[in-house]
């Protein structure tokens, strides 16, 4: 791929502020603050094809930019039909405004030097963490103000800036699982150390936030990243194939008997709660609910019903949906827990498979397909939070799409140049035994 081997420009890069500006008011996710949003969305489009036309016509080809364009076209038509030309051009600008960060992703890695790329993910992984403590703080002063945001309840916070409600900790659980595949390369400890913190950061706000299934879905990539990298240093140290198969099935055994003894495990936390303050007390309530099927609003069994809801409401509506795409749910029952069922009863089958399948191609093409098995733990933290929660957030959109996409190019790129170091030292070891 022909790649533009730019250093940090030495003149000022008008498209690169007004791509900080979006990512900063993005991650604030005020709702006031929307329109200003789409205005830098427009001028960041518009800035990009004026100066950098060539890169342009480089990334358009992109399958993913394709079926973008597929299902943006899509939706413009859908709503166009059902609601006129005012609802549908703003919608449309709204979602482009979610995925602008497939766009921009292709558009630096193509414009910018490899290591120059690597200090732009350095500036977005900062600013990231500063609106994650915000929100960590903010939620540790206001018990469930998450759910309250989210349903537009809080009105009695404001507008404040921490990442519409579950947004931030959404992403913040793909990146928390994203991040930590660099612990397992040769990396200084001083980076080690931050990439510890980010992920530590990452669980702590999703318990902050109450998103149960999000913190699960956190802890289970983690979990998963840490035996395959246990079972791939017994693989370069020769350990014998029949000892991992042991070593397999004794953790598939323990896993097993974990969720067959969920209600146990669920009234426990519930138990020790008392020991705790209101805020995490309520945390592990909210968590011993869901485990046991009990309680009201977020549990396990709550749950399953919205689901069924928007799977009842896609069999009724199977080719185009509800055809409700700028409304939020005023008709038809839709669960608004789903992305994956949600977004088959919006959009029926036709828009739902080109909407799922940008997501699901963004998920295998930035890593390489020779070590996907290294990559288990992320692909099912990525399903469990597509399947189990909304996932149509600004925030976790950016950081899927752009930022993950960046940490797993990067971590290809080191893993490609350490290769071609031990292959040159191999041949001069050759060369002068």
């Amino acid at each position: 791929m022909h790649t533009i081997n730019q250093r940090f420009p030495t003149k000022i890069d008008v498209s690169l502020i007004f791509f900080i500006l979006f990512y900063i008011f993005t991650l604030r996710g005020v709702s006031s603050e929307q329109n200003l949003v789409f205005a830098l969305t427009l001028m960041w489009v518009f800035l990009i094809f004026v100066t950098d036309f060539k890169i342009i016509q480089t990334i358009i080809t992109n399958k993913l930019i394709i079926c973008l364009g597929m299902y943006l076209f899509y939706t413009f038509i859908v709503s166009l039909i059902t609601e006129g030309l005012i609802t549908s051009i703003g919608y449309s600008l709204g979602q482009l405004s979610l995925f602008i960060g497939i766009i921009m992703f292709l558009y630096y890695r193509q414009k910018y030097s490899f290591e120059t790329f690597k200090k732009l993910v350095y500036v977005l992984l900062a600013i990231w963490i500063y609106y994650c403590w915000k929100a960590i703080i903010f939620y540790n002063k206001n018990e469930f103000a998450a759910r309250d945001i989210i349903s537009h309840q809080g009105e009695q916070y404001g507008n404040v800036a921490i990442g519409e409600g579950y947004g931030l900790a959404f992403g913040s659980a793909l990146l928390g699982v994203s991040i930590s595949y660099l612990l397992f390369q040769s990396i200084s400890k001083p980076k080690k150390i931050i990439i510890i913190f980010i992920v530590l950061t990452s669980i702590f706000l999703c318990f902050q936030t109450g998103s149960t299934i999000t913190l699960i879905a956190l802890l289970i990539g983690l979990v998963i990243n840490i035996f395959i990298f246990f079972v791939r240093t017994l693989v370069n140290k020769g350990r014998s194939k029949y000892l991992l198969i042991s070593i397999m099935s004794g953790i598939s055994l323990i896993i097993f008997s974990i969720i067959l003894s969920t209600n146990r495990i669920g009234n426990y936390l519930i138990d020790i709660s008392g020991n705790f303050n209101k805020l995490y007390q309520s945390r592990l309530i909210l968590l011993g609910n869901m485990l046991t099927g009990e309680g009201s609003g977020g549990t396990l069994t709550a749950r399953i019903n919205l689901y069924m809801q928007s799977i009842s409401t896609f069999l009724d509506n199977f080719w185009i949906g509800t055809i409700e795409i700028s409304g939020l749910m005023t008709n038809y029952l839709i669960g608004g827990h789903s992305e994956l069922f949600d977004s088959f009863a919006k959009l029926g089958i036709i828009g739902a498979s080109i909407y799922i399948s940008i997501f699901v191609i963004n998920l295998f093409m930035y890593r390489p397909i020779k070590n996907i098995f290294m990559y288990t733990g992320y692909i099912i933290t990525f399903f469990i939070l597509l399947t189990f929660n909304p996932f149509h957030y600004p925030q976790s959109n950016f950081v899927y799409f752009f930022i993950c996409s960046s940490l797993f190019h990067i971590s290809k790129n080191r893993v490609h140049s350490n290769q071609i170091n031990d292959n040159n030292l191999k041949e001069f070891q050759r060369k002068n035994s």
